[in-house]
């Protein structure tokens, strides 16, 4: 897999559309470079959400992936794998249902157009088919491509435990102890189960047995031929049974129809009674409407004389009624007329006191102020006291000001004569460092003088260890005739004079110039803090003068002048307003306004109420004595008219009550029957005479039916007996036949069941025996021990062999006993541990187990990009000419190679530079090769 094309928006510190296009790159090693936060390893992360839809910082939570305040989020990868490209886009968008994940795979086909893959439809399969293409899946493609070069660093040199667990996260191994753990549990679970099965055989299907089957097979057996016999004895006797139950019926109708009618002739003068008190209620029923007339008129006559009486008694009570209503509406009047003159006066000195009572309130004042006023209130005083008021807030702000830029020029005046002393102090040390500089300067030039001369001497004696007595000088061209004495000067201990030299004077130079600015700056603050006091002094003056403009108008004659302008303006409110209470007060008789206004006006309307409610009671009362007076005359009359009424009726209706046989009006009364009891009456007579008539009749039609024949009830209850024995015992047979049923489907399911155990629990034990071999076969001491030394050697094997390809064979990495060697090519025999080596040798030899370890997790695949985070801090010189010697190797096997890095120097170095920049609106990527 290569990538070809890398684009992101909304992606955590890429705000906007970023595009990073690896297509039109030349080379194949290029450095990803940019400051601290900017975004590099995001590009990464940018790259494998792409593909798998998750990264190995962050996981796959889209929500902690957005940039902030986004609500949307674009991944998209363009990569070539094998000979076609592929287009991978995964938009994530943020609604008020939560997060949503889409994914689009496309293919480009040969008239260069973009073909959707069946795939994209489920996210699940896309990845699946992504990996498929990749070659990779995400924990492979994060261990292989992705490499961290720091942390072979420190497998290289760490000790071994270190390398242990390392080596354990980044090939995985930590699976192997998760699945002896998984084992172990299953096997647990496995016991578990056997345990939990063994008990429930033991506890619940103990008694469920072959032998217990049969002997409720042979129980079931006889119980069934018992039955049989019972059924039969069964029907016989109730054969028996029902002839004599007929025969007991028919004796039994024709007992009780005897007995019937013996009741009925005992009736006989009872029904005789009934009979003539029906015919009385008949004769009662035709003269009870002239007796209830009677008693209505009666009942009339009493009402009227009732309420000829009452209506009597309310006569007398209206007359005396009227004698108090006299007397109430004189009283009412002469109140009226004593009280209203004094009201009306209070009304109108409360309507004139009431505006200034609302001033009172609206200024803030109370009528408790009163107390404290003075006479003499003047609305002109208080004009007077606004217009001071109104300047109090001015008067206050300008004294503040002074005070605050008075304390401003004291501060500015204190920290002038500090620069004072600080510019002194430091003209005095630039003088001296300038002093100390001159000799300093005189001291290198005399060292890298006597350097020169000893090197000149140096090329000197050169030259005269290749001079031979006769031949020509080299320098004169003379022959030579003696060969002067070669002495050599030591250089190195020169050098180190002159660059100490050198070093003072660069020091002492670097002091002067940060000195020389330090005092120019606190020149110029000393300037400026001068020129801002003289402002501060210029507006104290011009402030002041307001301030005592102000205050002339505030204050009078020789009235302090420096106490609180808020308390002073605060006591002549209040003396004002006290003025204004007691001068309201005088008016109001020493009642608040309002409620005086209210207690007058309501003892007015009090006044008027009370009188003409009298005049209206004593109407009321004239107009209720005349109509009692109509209403007792009318009573009078109605009275005597009833009582004729009365007297007429009784005459005509006792002749018809004696000639109907009836002594008095109560014994017709005594008499009556409701209609209901008459009928029930005649019913009972006539139901009494029918029922004996059928009563007769049904005994003739029983003995027919007896035709002689007398009951037994002996016989009849001794075969009840033997029919209820019988029932008893056959019902016995019966549940005991049910029971064994039950009981022998009950076994056999049982017995199903406990087969299913008995296999369940083989099956469980073999479960168990095989996971905990599986878990003592994956310990830590077996199988991992056996995978780590396999691991560790294969990755030695391919490192050294990536040593030597970038070292042109000098270098041969080794692992013995654990420990990691390294044998040289130029110290034939000679191997030394792989702590030893310098800081470029350590990065050749860490890059190669990274890349032996990429190789390892790739498998049989083709890495076709590789990214490295280097992992180092700053290198030297000749460390980064053999790192970038060992990148550039790296290319020559095909690979795309990018180094995440800090290093300047190594990013200058590289053949093309992909710099991320971070600013206000996100960060951007551009090329830079």
């Amino acid at each position: 897999m290569i990538p070809l094309r890398l684009e992101l928006r909304g992606f955590t510190c890429f705000k906007g559309a970023t595009v990073v296009d690896f297509d039109p790159l030349e080379v194949d090693l290029f450095a990803i470079a940019g400051p601290t936060g900017s975004g590099k390893s995001t590009l990464l992360d940018g790259l494998t959400y792409a593909l798998y839809g998750e990264t190995a910082r962050l996981g796959s939570r889209a929500g902690l992936l957005m940039s902030p305040g986004a609500n949307e989020m674009t991944a998209q990868i363009v990569f070539r794998s094998g000979t076609s490209t592929y287009r991978v886009t995964r938009y994530v968008v943020r609604n008020k249902s939560g997060i949503q994940s889409q994914v689009r795979l496309e293919q480009l086909t040969s008239d260069s157009n973009w073909v959707q893959l069946p795939e994209s439809e489920k996210i699940r399969e896309a990845n699946i088919k992504i990996a498929v293409l990749v070659g990779l899946d995400f924990d492979g493609f994060t261990r292989a491509v992705l490499l961290p070069q720091g942390e072979f660093h420190e497998f290289l040199r760490g000790d071994a435990g270190k390398r242990r667990k390392l080596l354990s996260r980044l090939m995985g191994l930590d699976t192997v102890e998760k699945m002896q753990k998984v084992a172990g549990e299953r096997a647990r679970d496995a016991d578990a189960e056997s345990q939990a099965v063994s008990t429930r055989l033991e506890e619940d299907y103990s008694g469920a047995t072959p032998q217990r089957l049969r002997s409720l097979r042979d129980e079931r057996e006889t119980l069934v031929d018992s039955v049989a016999k019972l059924i039969e004895e069964q029907e016989n006797i109730t054969a028996e049974q029902q002839e004599l139950n007929s025969l007991k019926v028919i004796w039994e109708d024709k007992i009780r129809l005897e007995n019937l009618l013996e009741g009925f002739s005992k009736k006989e003068s009872e029904m005789d009674n009934s009979s003539e008190r029906w015919k009385q209620a008949q004769a009662a029923k035709i003269l009870l409407p002239q007796v209830h007339l009677m008693g209505e008129i009666k009942k009339r006559l009493d009402a009227a004389k009732c309420e000829l009486e009452k209506s009597r008694k309310e006569l007398t009570l209206t007359e005396e009624a009227l004698a108090i209503a006299k007397t109430s509406e004189g009283e009412a009047e002469e109140a009226y007329a004593r009280e209203m003159p004094e009201i009306e006066k209070a009304l109108l000195a409360i309507a004139e006191a009431g505006p200034f009572a609302e001033r009172l309130i609206a200024r803030g004042g109370t009528f408790d102020m009163a107390k404290y006023g003075r006479e003499g209130y003047q609305e002109s005083a208080w004009e007077v006291f606004q217009r001071q008021e109104a300047r109090v807030g001015e008067m206050i702000r300008l004294q503040s000001d002074l005070a605050e830029r008075t304390a401003k020029v004291s501060s500015a005046q204190g920290a002038i004569d500090n620069l004072n002393v600080v510019i002194a102090d430091q003209e005095s040390q630039l003088k001296k460092i300038k002093d100390d500089g001159i000799k300093a300067r005189e001291q290198a030039r005399a060292a890298e003088l006597e350097l020169a001369a000893a090197e000149n001497a140096n090329h000197a004696a050169n030259i005269r260890v290749q001079l031979k007595l006769g031949e020509c000088c080299p320098v004169c061209g003379s022959p030579v005739k003696q060969i002067p004495i070669n002495e050599e000067n030591d250089l190195g201990k020169l050098k180190v004079h002159r660059d100490k030299a050198v070093g003072k004077l660069d020091s002492l130079l670097e002091s002067y110039r940060v000195l020389k600015a330090t005092l120019e700056i606190d020149r110029a603050r000393k300037a400026e803090r001068t020129s801002g006091m003289n402002d501060l002094e210029v507006e104290i003056l011009e402030k002041g003068k307001t301030l005592d403009s102000l205050s002339e108008t505030f204050f009078s004659g020789d009235a302090p002048r420096d106490g609180d302008l808020n308390e002073e303006i605060g006591n002549r409110r209040k003396s004002l307003l006290a003025d204004l209470a007691l001068w309201i007060y005088d008016r109001t008789g020493g009642e608040d306004p309002a409620i005086a206004n209210l207690k007058y006006i309501s003892r007015r309307d009090e006044l008027r109420s009370e009188s003409r409610r009298a005049s209206e009671v004593l109407t009321t009362i004239n107009q209720e004595l005349e109509r009692n007076r109509v209403s007792c005359a009318m009573n009078e009359q109605r009275v005597s008219e009833m009582a004729g009424e009365l007297s007429s009726v009784e005459d005509k209706n006792l002749a018809a009550i004696k000639e109907a046989g009836f002594s008095s009006i109560e014994t017709v009364l005594e008499a009556v029957l409701s209609d209901e009891d008459i009928s029930e009456l005649k019913d009972s007579l006539d139901t009494y005479q029918s029922e004996k008539e059928t009563t007769e009749v049904r005994l003739r039609e029983v003995e027919k039916r007896r035709s002689g024949r007398q009951f037994e009830a002996e016989r009849y209850e001794k075969n009840s007996q033997l029919a209820s024995v019988v029932t008893t015992r056959l019902a016995e047979s019966q549940n005991a036949l049910g029971r064994i049923e039950r009981e022998l489907q009950d076994l056999e399911e049982r017995l199903l069941k406990a087969k299913d155990l008995q296999k369940r629990l083989s099956k469980s034990q073999e479960r168990s025996d095989r996971y905990r071999t599986l878990s003592l076969d994956l310990r830590g001491d077996r199988f991992q021990e056996f995978l780590m030394a396999r691991i560790q050697s294969r990755l030695a094997k391919r490192a050294s062999h990536i040593v030597r390809n970038v070292t042109d064979d000098r270098y041969d990495l080794q692992l013995i006993d654990g420990e990691f060697y390294v044998a040289d090519a130029w110290n034939p025999g000679e191997t030394r541990s792989a702590r030893t080596l310098s800081g470029g040798e350590t990065f050749i030899a860490s890059l190669a187990l990274a890349l032996a370890l990429s190789d390892t997790l790739a498998g049989n695949q083709t890495l076709g990009a590789l990214f490295l985070d280097e992992g180092f801090g700053t290198l030297d010189r000749i460390t980064l000419d053999s790192v970038t010697a060992v990148l550039e190797n790296l290319t020559r096997e095909g690979r795309m190679v990018g180094v995440i890095t800090h290093v300047e120097a190594l990013t200058e170095r590289m053949p093309a530079r992909l710099l991320v920049r971070k600013g206000r609106d996100g960060s951007s990527v551009y090329w830079d090769s």
